[in-house]
């Protein structure tokens, strides 16, 4: 009597080959995949959560771009490279979050890019205060007054910013100094800050999400026509993820579950 072969052990030898092609429909690994994902009529095998949260991505800006107040059309591989680095940054803000705020952390790298260089220039840091406060307050309004207090740190030479949110808030007061922006977690946050910066004012200028169909870009939906932030924020990058949600059904491979 011939015995037939397992369902796992046919995955295994299937999906034995080189890398994917999300595109083409059908993704292959070396190893046997440990997701399976539904769009439309076509599966596709994933070998991990990496690979999945990349998947979304990819189909999430596929047929956008993002335009800001200044600077260029952003699209294609470009949009995909900085929803990627945006994504990054929203991970590396859950680890810092265990020893300083992560909302006022985030408003200091997004208002200011203060690191440890610039917290060596001391009219840098005193330009910076306000900045870092309207940026607080225009955000979490409910935190208000946020009260700044800069000081130095003889041993680095370097400044120090005490921020305060209103007592009672649920906000953590935060000390920005030199221990803080050493460590590995801010240094991975301000690379990432200093790349999305070098891509143009996206981080500062208003933007918006523009529709393409073919090869002209148009706003494809009233929707969509409103979807404008005042920045390349996080919220942008929650709509590029749910976009490339939608219309997928996922199911872990019995094979990788034990």
């Amino acid at each position: 009597m011939s015995r037939q072969p397992h369902p796992d052990a046919l995955l295994t030898f299937f999906y034995r080959a080189d890398a994917c092609d999300h595109r083409k429909g059908i993704s292959l690994y070396r190893a046997t995949p440990a997701l399976r994902v539904r769009r439309g009529k076509k599966d596709i095998y994933l070998k991990d959560q990496a690979t999945l949260d990349r998947f979304f991505l990819e189909h999430g800006v596929d047929g956008l771009g993002v335009r800001a107040s200044k600077g260029p059309l952003l699209a294609g591989e470009p949009l995909l490279r900085l929803a990627e680095r945006l994504r990054l940054f929203r991970r590396a803000l859950s680890k810092i979050d265990r020893r300083a705020d992560a909302r006022i952390v985030a408003a200091v790298l997004r208002s200011t890019g203060l690191g440890k260089n610039e917290l060596r220039d001391e009219k840098r840091v005193a330009g910076a205060i306000p900045r870092i406060q309207s940026w607080i307050e225009k955000r979490y309004p409910d935190i208000r007054p946020v009260v700044i207090t800069a000081g130095l740190e003889i041993e680095h030479g370097s400044a120090t910013l005490s921020i305060s949110p209103r007592p009672g808030s649920s906000v953590r007061p935060v000390t920005l100094d030199w221990s803080l922006v050493d460590s590995a977690e801010y240094e991975e946050l301000y690379s990432i800050e200093q790349d999305i910066r070098s891509i143009g004012q996206l981080h500062t200028s208003p933007v918006k999400l523009i529709g393409r169909t073919s090869r002209r870009l148009r706003l494809v939906s009233r929707a969509l026509t409103r979807r404008r932030w005042r920045s390349m924020t996080l919220r942008a990058l929650d709509f590029i993820d749910q976009r490339g949600r939608k219309g997928t059904a996922i199911q872990r491979l019995r094979a990788l579950a034990r």
